[in-house]
């Protein structure tokens, strides 16, 4: 089948008037129109005259052909009018576009940093430092977050009434273009409107002036700005050094990147322009998985309560769930779904959610902004120095990752402890047993620089914000996008990359269920599998060999089960001086003491081991710095400790008064009497529950992996981020769960039955017999 698949493509590359679109979906391509396949000779892209798309154009697709237009509704007309192939311009203004114009959609796999400030004539430094002043502000005050929400995530947003100044000094004029919405443009009434329209109204009511807003021409924009013609240009002034040697630019009052646009029909597996009424209709034909504690989440309940949704705690399992047709789509977001469409361009379709760009940034401790001043001021610096910009396409849009020799301080610096979830790819993952990913990457460069060690903590996604809120780690790296609820608990820096919410569904279904949707592509593939026994064996050795030989995985399985083995035998000693103390302590003569203690005996044994363990580490030990792992073998000592007193208690009470008066009768003193006639047959009573007990211990240490520790269970879990495989990393847990459990039942069983000979030979009646002898 296989064969005559390839015999039919070659043949079908060998016809005559194919286009290349057409070569591209039959061969099974993610996407038609691709950013390797726009750079050539037969493709152009459209940009604006003096605008930083045209050197990175240059500099990423040196093979196209440049188009060149005075503003940006030129270039999107050119582009429905099918003479370029695409037009790089601002993301947000094409978030926008994409909403007003169906036919357009925006080309996943290629952004670049785009910076917009202020600019004013040069002799203008005293305004522009206040101009400064006001972009902090309201950066922090929320001002910011609120205006991004409504210019760029509506179809039709609209213009509040900004008061102006009731004791105003001046006037200031402001240059814009009004002919790039949402950004600048004519609203209702021929006024000019926008979220560069309201930045500088607010501007000017800080500055204590009126304001006048003057449109013009891009090119007379940056003359009179220039000369000093007018006070401020606010029209998307992107900060590139030919802008600066002609005028003074402010700090970034609006961080955005450049995209590509392009025809959506050169787009199959992409749909972005479905409005709220679509996409609900859409969610509502079939079922849908999200995970929880997203961002995914609360906009489900926030603009569609009550639809039925199913919940994963990571990535792995949400995917898994969608190739076994658990449920028909996945909802996160673009980058979380980019390894996978790399890795089953065939089975999968992409549909990004218009409207929903979020910035991704830093969760930082509330208590430490000092801390978060500091990674905002390395962020900057990195995005000027094209540093994020080199980790984007090495991480986000390449297919081979390549990750840098970073250098790191050393054990004398204090820790920077970092929070992160190493399940989402390419973000934050495992990479050839170690963490990696852009996340990382960027956590280990903000160490280095602010002369800190970095201390990674891989942990579930839902338990990251709760660490750094309550203070267990610094800061938090896991691709984590900035919401009113969350911004409660904890601080953000900056964004330091933009993503999307997306849609990831099989094709399959999608042919049944959205024919309507513009769909474009091959049939689905059939399997070439058999069924028989040979295949199934072929399909477990590289099964096996994905989870174990590839990037020397099995090294992350040793040092789990080394790991599960530490916590299980640490835990197995302590516990048991533990329990032997307690057992002691609560038969006390002193009866409140006594009391106490086997209440508190009582609680302990009666609290959810979970709950236990999440309550000690989480509650008890966030402010002592312990370590998971200890904190771990504290709470199995103390729960395996709580019930061997108990056990103790137990086998204690079950020898008979009248064994006791006969040891008193023997003259034996009252430790003379615990140590060869009561607690010997204590043991001999209790051994078979302590051994059961023990065996509980081991098989419970499944459960440490929802703190982070990454035990035996919590690396297959990492292992599937990877391999997308749950069957062999699962089967091998359990196999060498079982035999452990059958290796430690051997050890007990043997160590029990000399402890029995030993008890027997020491008790009361053998002792009188050997006396009497």
């Amino acid at each position: 089948m296989r064969l005559i698949t390839c015999i039919i493509v070659a043949l079908s590359l060998c016809v005559p008037g194919c286009s290349s679109d057409q070569t591209n979906e039959q061969s099974g391509d993610l996407y038609t129109l691709t950013v390797q396949n726009l750079n050539s000779s037969g493709k152009t892209i459209g940009v604006c005259t003096g605008t930083s798309p045209v050197s990175v154009m240059e500099e990423n697709f040196p093979k196209a052909h440049l188009a060149y237009f005075p503003n940006g509704p030129a270039g999107y007309q050119a582009l429905l009018a099918h003479r370029i192939d695409a037009f790089a311009y601002d993301r947000h203004v094409m978030n926008y576009i994409t909403l007003t114009a169906p036919e357009l959609a925006i080309m996943p796999g290629f952004t670049s940093e785009l910076h917009l400030g202020v600019g004013a004539a040069k002799d203008q430094s005293e305004l522009i430092n206040r101009v400064n002043e006001y972009i902090r502000q309201y950066k922090e005050d929320g001002t910011f977050e609120d205006m991004f929400q409504r210019w760029t995530t509506s179809s039709d947003p609209q213009m509040p009434d900004v008061p102006e100044a009731i004791h105003a000094v001046d006037t200031i004029t402001v240059g814009t273009e009004a002919v790039n919405p949402p950004m600048n443009f004519r609203g209702e009434n021929g006024e000019i409107v926008g979220f560069d329209i309201e930045f500088a109204r607010r501007l000017a009511l800080f500055l204590n002036v009126k304001c006048e807003i003057i449109p013009m021409s891009w090119d007379a924009l940056l003359l009179a700005t220039q000369k000093g013609k007018i006070d401020l240009m606010i029209a998307q002034l992107d900060n590139i050094p030919v802008h600066r040697e002609r005028m003074l630019i402010s700090d970034d009052y609006l961080s955005s990147s450049i995209a590509l646009l392009v025809r959506k029909e050169n787009l199959p597996g992409i749909h972005t322009s479905l409005s709220d009424d679509e996409f609900k209709s859409f969610l509502q034909q079939g079922s849908v998985g999200i995970q929880s504690g997203s961002a995914q989440e609360s906009l489900i309940q926030k603009k569609f309560p009550g639809m039925p949704s199913h919940y994963f705690d990571d990535v792995p399992d949400l995917i898994q769930a969608l190739r076994n047709s658990m449920v028909d789509i996945a909802f996160m977001t673009h980058y979380a779904f980019l390894s996978h469409l790399r890795k089953n361009p065939d089975e999968f379709r992409l549909l990004i959610y218009p409207g929903s760009e979020r910035g991704i940034a830093i969760a930082c401790n509330k208590e430490k902004n000092d801390l978060r001043t500091q990674i905002n001021f390395l962020l900057s610096q990195y995005e000027r120095e094209g540093v994020l910009e080199d980790m984007r396409q090495r991480w986000l849009y390449s297919t081979v990752y390549r990750e840098p020799e970073l250098p790191e301080r050393g054990q004398e610096c204090p820790p920077l402890h970092i929070a992160t979830s190493l399940d989402l790819e390419p973000a934050n993952f495992i990479l050839k047993g170690q963490p990696a990913g852009f996340d990382i990457e960027l956590a280990k460069r903000l160490a280095y620089d602010l002369e800190m060690r970095p201390v990674i903590s891989n942990m579930s996604f839902k338990e990251v914000l709760p660490a750094v809120a309550g203070g267990t780690a610094d800061i938090a790296l896991a691709h984590i996008s900035k919401t009113e609820e969350r911004a409660e608990k904890v601080n953000f820096s900056r964004p330091y990359v933009f993503d999307e919410f997306a849609l990831l569904v099989r094709k399959t279904w999608l042919n049944q269920v959205s024919s309507d949707l513009s769909y474009i592509g091959p049939a689905p593939g059939t399997s070439d599998s058999n069924g028989s026994f040979l295949s199934g064996c072929e399909n477990v050795y590289h099964a096996l060999e994905r989870t174990l030989v590839d990037e020397n995985r099995w090294l992350l399985f040793a040092r789990g089960l080394g790991v599960t083995l530490l916590i299980t035998l640490t835990s197995a000693i302590f516990g048991t001086l533990l329990g032997f103390i307690l057992g002691i302590l609560q038969r006390s003569h002193i009866v409140p003491f006594a009391w106490l203690l086997r209440t508190l005996i009582y609680l302990i044994r009666s609290v959810p081991l979970v709950l236990f363990l999440l309550f000690l580490y989480y509650a008890v030990f966030e402010d002592l710095g312990l370590s998971a792992i200890l904190a771990s073998i504290i709470a199995f000592s103390i729960k395996l400790g709580a019930n061997l007193a108990s056990i103790l208690d137990d086998g204690l009470n079950t020898v008979s008064e009248s064994e006791i008066k006969a040891a008193i009768s023997l003259g034996l003193s009252r430790f003379q009497r615990f140590r060869l006639v009561t607690f010997p047959q204590a043991i001999v009573t209790g051994m078979a529950r302590y051994k059961s007990e023990l065996i509980s211990l081991f098989k419970a240490t499944t459960i440490v992996g929802i703190i982070p520790v990454e035990d035996l269970t919590k690396v297959s879990t990492i292992i599937r981020t990877r391999t997308y495989e749950a069957f062999v990393p699962l089967l091998l847990v359990i196999l060498v769960y079982l035999f452990l459990a059958w290796f430690f039942v051997f050890l007990l069983n043997a160590i029990g039955g000399q402890t029995h000979v030993e008890s027997q030979s020491g008790s009361p009646k053998r002792r009188s017999r050997h006396a009497r002898s």
